[in-house]
């Protein structure tokens, strides 16, 4: 089976995490300082981002410190992982989904119409290498004093004419999970341009205490830590990000050079001078038929994210509000994303062409 996705680990990885087992030194330590020194570098924060265990619980922290009250609603896409919305459930919220165009940005006239006297926050998601126009919405977000969070746990390297994504909020968060552009197996980084805001959330993380090794604790807090042997992997990574990222826009280009035009069939191009092709996707025909064909043939893919208002688990429960999905509900049955791992050999690719062109020409 060639896999949809899978993480390039090289001999440069497994030696940092060895030292760092070496060490003994596991919990947070010198290798979270380094990850979170090389995510601002990686994409030009003003501070150090805060590491954190995960990015749903980096969601539900950022929620947390910005004060959010019972009931009170965040604007969120209709297509999107469900994590999106069960932070802002977890955090005592309540999701409103919109509706979303073919670049996986929110519908404006939606955005603006869904605006009300309880919304918190808008949380716009930046999904499989596409950057959401958060500038636009931070406007918006200003004009009716409300935050902007958002939530790029798809965008680590995502970025617009050298904006990045994340970086553009109140708060913006960014995951490394295993199948991410560039993984720390589990982890997140939180991102602000507020000292005031990255202290709250350096306490929130370490159960409502500035330091370790204390048992007095100013606020309350959770452990949502990450620990040496994750940023070890993390770090190692992002310091192969120019290999990793140029890789995965070779694979696009291979994709590109051997798949037949069909009006049928046709590559998610990002825009912009400096893509990021953490998925290679396509706009297909029959989706599901081609998904279920290329798996008879050992090759695996990956649907969209189906929209949240058909998720088993809000079907019977009331502390969501579905507003608008019309182009999502399209989106997902025409979205498929294709085996785009780093260290995936030409010839698969090559071999995946010839049966997609298969597929639709025969």
């Amino acid at each position: 089976m060639i896999n949809q996705i899978e993480p390039w680990i090289t001999n440069k990885e497994i030696s940092m995490v060895s030292d760092c087992i070496k060490s003994t030194f596991v919990t947070e330590g010198n290798y979270t300082d380094l990850f979170e020194k090389s995510v601002q570098n990686l994409h030009k924060t003003k501070h150090q981002p805060v590491a954190y265990a995960n990015a749903t619980s980096a969601l539900y922290a950022s929620l947390k410190v910005l004060e959010i009250e019972p009931g009170q609603e965040v604007i969120i896409p209709s297509l999107t992982f469900t994590a999106t919305a069960n932070a802002v459930i977890m955090a005592g919220g309540v999701p409103v989904c919109i509706d979303i165009n073919k670049s996986f940005s929110m519908v404006r006239d939606d955005l603006l119409s869904a605006i009300s006297s309880k919304t918190f926050a808008i949380m716009p998601t930046h999904l499989y290498g596409h950057m959401e126009d958060v500038r636009e919405i931070k406007k918006i977000c200003k004009k009716n004093k409300i935050y902007l969070i958002e939530d790029a746990s798809q965008g680590v390297s995502v970025n617009n004419k050298n904006i990045y994504a994340g970086t553009i909020g109140d708060i913006g968060v960014l995951s490394f999970y295993g199948n991410k552009l560039f993984t720390s197996a589990q982890g997140a980084m939180v991102i602000s341009n507020s000292i005031r805001l990255l202290n709250k959330l350096k306490k929130f993380k370490n159960h409502g205490r500035a330091k370790k090794g204390t048992f007095w604790h100013e606020t309350i807090g959770f452990n949502f830590c990450i620990s040496d042997l994750h940023s070890a992997l993390g770090y190692s990574q992002i310091l192969r990000a120019n290999e990793i990222k140029s890789k995965k826009h070779h694979i696009f280009k291979i994709y590109e050079a051997n798949l037949k035009q069909h009006d049928n069939f046709y590559l998610d191009k990002l825009s912009g001078e400096d893509p990021s092709y953490w998925f290679i996707s396509a706009f297909c025909h029959k989706a599901e038929d081609l998904e279920m064909y290329l798996r008879k043939n050992n090759v695996e893919t990956r649907r969209a994210f189906p929209i949240l208002k058909d998720q088993p688990c809000y079907r019977n429960f009331g502390g969501i509000k579905f507003y608008s999905h019309t182009n999502a509900k399209k989106i997902y049955k025409t979205y498929l994303s294709l085996p785009s791992s780093a260290n995936i050999k030409e010839m698969d690719i090559i071999y995946i062409c010839k049966l997609i062109n298969k597929f639709y020409h025969d």
